[in-house]
């Protein structure tokens, strides 16, 4: 029997706390029920979830928090740094470009299914990102949260106020799509 695909629990990042704070306690241990996670993973990030609790958690935040878009509204304020031994691992390289390979070599020990890769062409570089759990309705808030994610290992190294060309992503545009482009600061 195959394991489903599984993902740090890590990942959750500041996003039970969120619910805590915006729905309260009893909305926060509707969404951790409704993705079979525990109340201690708000306190207790260790170990690795399943990828569906994930975003499942992801998807109940946003109904609990009457969120659309909940991912870019976390985007700002997550960074690789709070991806404990992972994150560490990434942001201790000595420059932005080992940095990414870092993320991208050893991200199948915080993601069993997300892979990311650096693609350079000329002057232009491009890095993308797969999340293994694509047919999730959460997706984009996924994509959101992990667009958040690497943004932040760019901007350790090139400055807070450092600013992609452009920002590519596989799903269909959301609600409020200008949002998308001023919280991303395109």
């Amino acid at each position: 029997m195959a394991l489903p695909p599984m993902i740090s629990a890590e990942a959750l990042g500041g996003m039970p706390q969120f619910v805590l704070d915006v729905a309260g306690e009893k909305r926060l241990a509707e969404a951790l029920h409704a993705a079979n996670l525990p109340f201690h993973v708000v306190d207790e990030r260790s170990g690795y979830i399943s990828k569906h609790s994930l975003a499942t958690f992801v998807h109940q935040a946003a109904q609990s928090a009457g969120q659309q878009n909940i991912g870019l509204l976390w985007s700002p304020y997550l960074t690789v740094a709070d991806y404990g031994a992972w994150g560490q691992y990434v942001l201790s390289a000595p420059t932005l470009g080992s940095a990414l390979k870092r993320a991208s070599s050893i991200m199948p020990f915080h993601s069993s299914a997300d892979r990311a890769w650096l693609e350079t062409s000329g002057t232009r570089s491009r890095y993308c990102y797969h999340f293994g759990l694509r047919s999730h309705r959460a997706y984009s808030d996924i994509g959101f949260s992990a667009i958040g994610v690497f943004l932040s290992i760019f901007r350790t190294y090139l400055g807070k106020d450092w600013k992609p060309a452009a920002i590519l992503v596989d799903f269909p545009r959301v609600p409020k799509s200008v949002e998308a482009e001023d919280t991303l600061s395109l």
